[in-house]
Order: structure tokens, then sequence, then C-alpha cells
């Protein structure tokens, strides 16, 4: 059970990171920093979970759940943060945006573009 959360959660990152950004540079750049930010566990795990502390390996598995409690603020905090911008959106507070622009402009204010809506 623990596997089947694990593997799908990676990918699930990875593609909501991937549809809430616009160009192909800051979709790179988000990709890029989401996988950092997975495989750095690994590397903290590494010294966190010593022989020396077996077996409750109190300082790992106190990590681990801070680690969790800090991730599910940070990523409350980016939902409430999404839906306050689309909210926004639709009430049409950015549309001044778009004033004097041509289409190409337009088309690069990116995720500040009054037509943009983040996936939550």
């Amino acid at each position: 059970m623990i596997a089947i959360g694990a593997f799908s959660f990676g990918a699930l990152c990875n593609s909501w990171a991937a549809i809430n950004t616009t160009s192909d540079t800051a979709r790179a750049v988000t990709i890029g920093t989401v996988v950092f930010a997975g495989n750095l566990g690994g590397l903290i795990a590494t010294w966190a979970f010593l022989p020396n502390f077996a077996p409750r390996q109190l300082p790992g598995n106190s990590l681990n759940l801070a680690g969790g409690v800090g991730i599910l603020f940070l990523s409350a905090g980016l939902w409430a943060h999404q839906v306050r911008q689309n909210r926004r959106k639709a009430e049409g507070l950015d549309d001044h945006l778009l004033e004097g622009k041509t289409a190409g402009e337009a088309a690069l204010l990116g995720q500040r573009h009054p037509g943009f809506r983040f996936h939550t």
C-alpha cells in the first residue's frame, strides 16, 4: 500500500507543476525543481536514519513527520493562493492588464493573463 502512494505521487507532482506554468522555460524549471526537491529526501534520509538510532529511529521519523506537516501547510497555502487568483480573474480584476496590448503581447503575460486559470 505504501508503494502505491509513493510511486504515483511523483508523477502527480510533476504533472500538477507542469499544467500550472505557461512558458516552456518556466515549465522546465518548475519540473526540475520538483524533481530536485523529491530527490533531496533521499539524501536527507541517508543521514537521518543511522544505525545508532535503531530500532526506533526517532530522529528520522521525527524529520519525516515534520517534513510531511510542512508540505501539508505549504500545499494548502499554494492551493489557497491558486483559488484566490482564479477567483480574482473570474471577477475581472486583472482585465486591465490587456488594455493597449496586441495579441502577441497579451500572450507573453503567461500566468498573469486574465484568461489563464490554475488547475486546483
